[in-house]
């Protein structure tokens, strides 16, 4: 809703058949119009394939459409005015909290901080990855061959590895299967869990691997018995767990057993300093603060998060109810 995009995507084909009606009929206009925009919306990728080719068509289109409304040509002044229009279709685009404009990399999609803990502490040998870190971590660690991604953007190897590979997020003996074909050292796993995505939650069930580093983008796994058996015993984390379907246990475990709640806020504040995408910790750090009632803590924890990551959950929420107790101690405090 944004950037307009519902509109673009009715609006040429709806330009192009009133074209076709007026006896005016693009027929290459119509067969791409079809052609990208049933890829654009089938994978968000294609999203700039579809502008691109779009706009020669819906320019010429809407200056027919305007002068066929109007009955004169176009003039200087709505020029001008379709100018100013398109420029203010941008601005909510570019007010959004993130990506902010401008040129360069975005590097929070890519396991920096975790490549550095690869490389600080020497982890090494037979590695899996989601394929789209492959090219990353290729050039990252220069192509060594105890480093080299399981599965690259190609998605190189034979249909059975693809299949199996695939299934493996989806379905726990798919998984189990692949690293009994394999013998995984290492596991380099996106934080971020989309549908269908459980691969994070089988790690962490896996008691023959150690969580050694987290973050907002990237959890890192090592064996316990394998090459990386020291890095696993000086790093391993016990409480926190990389993916979200232990969170919830450990959530109200915290909030009864103040033992496990002190060991969880340790390990918290342990992700929190290891890297700068911390927005996570910082999350569930607050909820640790609210629970023993150190609300002015939770809110700076809170408002750090959201500064990191402004899509981080429950944060307004969260702060609401903060703001609502404060509200409320005032309120009592004034009373005679």
């Amino acid at each position: 809703l944004r950037n307009g995009l519902p509109l673009f995507v009715l609006g040429w084909p709806l330009l192009a058949l009133w074209r076709a009606l007026r006896g005016r009929a693009d027929l290459v206009e119509l067969l791409l119009c079809a052609m990208f925009t049933v890829a654009a919306l089938a994978s968000q990728r294609f999203l700039g394939f579809l502008v691109l080719v779009a706009a020669p068509f819906m320019a010429r289109d809407l200056a027919a459409w305007s002068g066929a409304r109007s009955g004169t040509p176009l003039g200087w002044m709505r020029a001008i005015a379709a100018a100013i229009a398109c420029v203010a279709l941008c601005v909510p685009e570019w007010t959004r909290p993130e990506p902010r404009p401008g040129f360069g990399l975005d590097m929070r999609s890519f396991p920096v901080e975790a490549g550095n803990f690869i490389e600080a502490h020497g982890v090494r040998g037979r590695g899996f990855n989601y394929f789209y870190h492959g090219g990353w971590l290729l050039w990252r660690f220069r192509a060594e061959r105890d480093r080299l991604p399981f599965m690259d953007v190609h998605q190189a190897g034979t249909p059975e590895i693809r299949a199996a590979y695939l299934s493996a997020f989806a379905y726990r003996g798919a998984w189990r299967s692949l690293d009994d074909t394999h013998h995984f050292d290492w596991l380099l796993l996106r934080r971020t869990q989309a549908q269908g995505d459980s691969v994070l939650d089988f790690a962490d069930d896996d008691t023959s691997f150690a969580r050694v580093f987290l973050d907002d983008t990237a959890a890192l796994y090592v064996r316990r018995d394998g090459v990386n058996r020291a890095v696993a015993d000086a790093f391993g984390y016990r409480m926190l767990p990389g993916g979200g379907a232990r969170l919830t246990a450990l959530g109200r475990a915290c909030e009864t057993d103040s033992a496990l709640r002190a060991a969880t806020r340790a390990e918290l504040e342990r992700a929190r300093a290891a890297s700068p995408q911390h927005a996570r910790a910082a999350s569930l750090l607050a909820n640790v603060a609210m629970i023993e009632g150190r609300f002015a803590e939770a809110r700076a924890l809170l408002l750090e998060a959201q500064a990191i990551a402004p899509g981080t959950r429950l944060v307004t929420e969260r702060l609401a109810i903060i703001a609502g107790r404060d509200s409320s101690q005032e309120l009592r405090g004034a009373t005679p």
